[in-house]
C-alpha cells in the first residue's frame, strides 16, 4: 500500500521476537484447532482429483477406480456460475447507483472506470475468479483478497485458498476474528530480494527451507504427490511467511490498533510491520483486504461446507460399487484355484488371486474356484447413488445438455420446468456469492477513492457516440453510491436469459403504457423501449450490437441538484425541455449564499459557465418555438 514504512526496523529486537512469537503461536493454535478440517478437506480434495485409494482387498492389485461424482459436480457448478457471474452484456460487471440526486452524474462515470477498470486494467480480476469458482464448490470456503499494489498502481485482487488462510476456528465471521493469518510460500532468494528492495527488513540471517510437516497444509502435501514431487523434499524448499492480519499494542498505542505482520515461521523472524490504518484527507481509514465466499453456511464457524461434505459417503460407495463390476469380470475371466493338503506342497503362506497359478505335485488335489456370478443388485445401487447426487447437485440431464432417460420424447415445455427446478438449488449457492462480491467490489470502490491519482484516463467501453477516452476523478468516489455485481444467478445459459428477455420484451413493446398512440407517437415511452431492447440484444455473442442503438437522453435535474452537484466538482450541462428560467433563478440565488462563496474559484467559474450555456438554449428554444409557429422546423440538433 502506498504510504506505508515497515515500522518493524524501529522496534527493538525484544519487541520483534515477542510479536513474532505470538504470531507463530496463535497460527500453530489455528492450525491444530482445525486438523479435522483439512483431514476432510484433504479427502475431498483426493477424490476431486480421483485419486485412487491405495486398496490391498480382496486382493493385492485389485480394481482401484475412482468415480468422479464430486468431479463432476464442481466442474458443473463452476462452469454456470462462471456464465451467471461473467457472461454479462459486455462490458457490464457492476452497476453504481446514486443514493443522493447530486451524485448521478459521478455514479455513471465511476460505473464506467471500475467496469474498464475490472475488464482491462485488473487482467487477474476473471482469471482469479476462474481458479475460485473451481475450489469453492468442493471445500466450502474460499476468500480473495484485495490491496492496492504501488508499483501497477491500482487494486489487486486475488483468490487465496481457504487452506492457506488461517482463522480460529470457532470465528463466527471474518469481521470479529481475532485475527487472519495467511500462510504464503516463499523461497529464500524472493524473501531477500523483497529485503533489498526494502519491503522486508532482517533478510540477511534468514536460512533456507520450511519447517516440519506438521506445520504446514495436508492438502498442500497431497498436491506436491500428485505433481510427483516430495514433500519432504529440502532442495529449493520454500520458506513458509505468515502474513497476520491482527490487533496489537505496541508502545505508545493507548489501545490495540490493527496491524498486518509478516514472520518468517522457520526462523521466527518478523520481517515487516506495517499498520491497517491509513490517513487521507485527513480522515482515518481501516483497510480490509479480505472477502470470504462460502458455499453452504456452517451454523457453528466459519468454514462453510462443500459437496464434498455431501458426496464423499456416496463418492466411496460408488468407488466400491463399481470396482466390484470389474473384479467381478476379473475374476469370471481369469479363473484361479485351491489344493489340498496331499497335493505335496510346502506349508506356507499363498495368495490366491485371479489367473495366479501354484505348482502341485497331485493335480487330483486342485480344485477350480467357482465362481457365482455378478450381483444383480449392484446396478440397482449405482443407478440410486446417482439419484442422489443429483439431488444435491441439480445435475440432471436436461442441465447438461442430455435427454432425460426413460423419456422418449420429451416436450419442450416439460424440459423447461424441469430446468427451472434443478436451478433453484443452484440460484441460491450462486445468490451466495454474489453476496460476497458485492462486498468485494466495495473494498475496490474504497480503494480507488483513497489511492487513485487526483486524475486518470480510461477509454469507454461499448458506445461509439461518446468520447473514447474519457477521465475519473478521486474525487468523483467520495459520493454516496451503491456498487452491486451485474451477475444473476436464475440464469445458467446464454439461451434461457435471451429467452426470457424476448418474452420481457414483447409484452413491452405491447403495452398501452409504453406504446401510447403508435400511429401518431404520442405517449411513447421511448426511454423504456430502448432499455428493454438493448438487454435483448445484449444476450448475443455479439453483444456490441446495443451501439446501433439511440442514445437515452438524461432525465431532467432539478435546479437544487445541480447547485450541490457544483459543490462538489460536478459540471451538469443545460438539457433541451427544462424551465431555464427557474434554473436561473436558483442559480442566482445560491449565489448569494455562504456555501458558493466557500467553493473553490473552478467551482465557481464552472457555475457561471453552466448559466451562460442555459440562457443560449433558452434563446434557441425561445426562437424555434417562433419559427416553429410560423411553420418553421424548430430545433434539429
Amino acid at each position: 500500500m502506498p504510504d506505508t514504512t515497515n515500522i518493524a526496523t524501529d522496534l527493538p529486537k525484544e519487541v520483534r521476537t515477542a510479536i513474532a512469537a505470538k504470531v507463530i503461536q496463535g497460527y500453530r493454535t489455528d492450525l491444530e484447532s482445525r486438523r479435522p478440517w483439512e483431514e476432510k478437506r484433504d479427502r475431498w480434495f483426493k477424490l476431486s482429483q480421483c485419486q485412487p485409494l491405495d486398496r490391498e482387498v480382496p486382493w493385492e492389485g485389485a480394481s482401484n477406480v475412482c468415480v468422479p461424482i464430486l468431479a463432476s459436480a464442481s466442474h458443473q457448478f463452476q462452469a454456470r456460475a462462471y456464465a451467471s457471474l461473467f457472461d454479462q452484456p459486455y462490458p457490464e460487471r457492476l452497476k453504481a447507483i446514486a443514493v443522493e440526486a447530486s451524485d448521478i452524474t459521478r455514479a455513471r462515470k465511476v460505473e464506467q472506470f471500475m467496469n474498464w477498470q475490472l475488464i482491462v486494467e485488473m487482467r487477474e480480476y476473471e482469471t482469479e475468479w476462474d481458479r475460485m469458482l473451481m475450489e469453492l464448490p468442493i471445500m466450502g470456503t474460499a476468500f480473495k483478497k484485495t490491496y492496492w499494489d504501488s508499483s501497477l498502481k491500482r487494486p489487486v485482487s486475488v483468490y487465496v485458498p481457504a487452506v492457506d488462510v488461517l482463522l480460529p476456528y470457532r470465528t463466527p465471521s471474518l469481521e470479529r476474528a481475532r485475527r487472519i493469518t495467511q500462510r504464503r510460500y516463499e523461497h529464500l532468494d524472493e524473501v531477500k530480494a523483497l529485503g533489498r528492495r526494502g519491503f522486508y527488513g532482517f533478510t540477511d540471517g534468514l536460512k533456507e527451507g520450511s519447517t516440519a510437516p506438521e506445520e504446514s497444509s495436508i492438502i498442500s502435501q497431497t498436491a506436491d504427490e500428485l505433481v510427483g514431487e516430495e514433500s519432504n523434499q529440502t532442495t529449493e524448499a520454500p520458506n513458509i511467511v505468515l502474513e497476520c492480519h491482527t490487533e496489537y499494542e505496541l508502545k505508545g498505542d493507548s489501545e490495540p490498533k490493527p496491524y498486518i505482520f509478516w514472520v518468517d515461521l522457520a526462523n521466527g523472524e518478523l520481517l515487516r510491520a506495517t499498520s491497517r490504518e491509513v490517513k487521507v484527507g485527513g480522515k482515518t481509514h481501516v483497510l480490509n483486504q479480505w472477502t470470504d465466499y462460502h458455499f453452504v453456511p456452517n451454523p457453528e464457524g466459519l468454514y462453510s461446507f462443500g459437496f464434498g461434505h455431501y458426496l464423499e459417503p456416496l463418492n466411496e460407495i460408488a468407488n466400491t460399487v463399481f470396482n466390484q463390476f470389474i473384479n467381478a469380470g476379473m475374476l469370471a475371466n481369469t479363473p484361479f484355484a485351491f489344493y489340498g493338503r496331499g497335493a505335496g506342497l510346502k506349508s506356507r503362506k499363498i495368495r490366491l488371486a485371479p489367473g495366479k497359478s501354484v505348482q502341485v505335485n497331485d493335480v487330483s488335489q486342485v480344485q477350480l474356484a467357482k465362481y457365482p456370478g455378478l450381483d444383480q443388485s449392484l446396478p440397482t445401487m449405482l443407478q440410486m447413488i446417482n439419484r442422489f447426487s443429483q439431488d444435491i447437485t441439480s445435475n440432471t440431464e436436461e442441465i447438461q445438455g442430455r435427454a432425460q432417460q426413460g423419456v422418449r420424447e420429451p416436450t419442450v415445455g416439460g424440459t423447461m420446468a424441469r430446468i427451472e427446478q434443478g436451478l433453484v438449488t443452484f440460484g441460491v449457492l450462486t445468490k451466495r456469492v454474489l453476496r460476497q462480491q458485492a462486498v468485494e467490489l466495495r473494498q475496490i470502490f474504497a480503494l480507488n477513492s483513497l489511492f487513485l491519482p487526483q486524475s486518470k484516463q480510461f477509454r469507454v467501453l461499448g458506445s461509439t457516440h461518446e468520447v473514447p477516452f474519457s477521465e475519473v476523478k478521486r474525487e468523483d468516489f467520495t459520493g454516496h453510491l451503491d456498487i452491486i455485481p451485474t451477475g444473476n444467478p436464475a440464469f445458467a445459459s446464454q439461451g434461457q436469459r435471451r429467452a426470457e428477455a424476448a418474452e420481457v420484451m414483447q409484452v413491452a413493446l405491447n403495452h398501452p403504457m409504453l406504446v401510447g398512440n403508435p400511429q401518431t407517437g404520442e405517449g411513447l415511452n421511448a426511454p423504456a423501449q430502448i432499455a428493454f431492447l438493448r438487454d435483448y440484444l445484449g444476450t448475443f455473442a455479439k453483444a456490441d450490437l446495443a451501439r446501433y442503438l439511440p442514445e437515452v437522453p438524461e432525465p431532467p435535474v432539478a435546479p437544487e441538484v445541480e447547485n450541490a452537484m457544483f459543490m462538489q466538482g460536478d459540471r451538469p450541462q443545460p438539457k433541451q425541455g427544462e424551465a431555464h428560467a427557474e434554473h436561473l433563478t436558483s442559480h442566482l440565488e445560491f449565489m448569494q449564499t455562504k456555501a458558493y462563496k466557500e467553493m473553490g474559484s473552478e467551482h465557481q467559474a464552472a457555475l457561471r459557465d453552466h448559466m451562460d450555456r442555459t440562457e443560449v438554449l433558452a434563446a434557441l428554444e425561445s426562437r424555434a418555438q417562433e419559427q416553429g409557429g410560423a411553420g418553421g422546423q424548430g430545433i434539429t440538433g
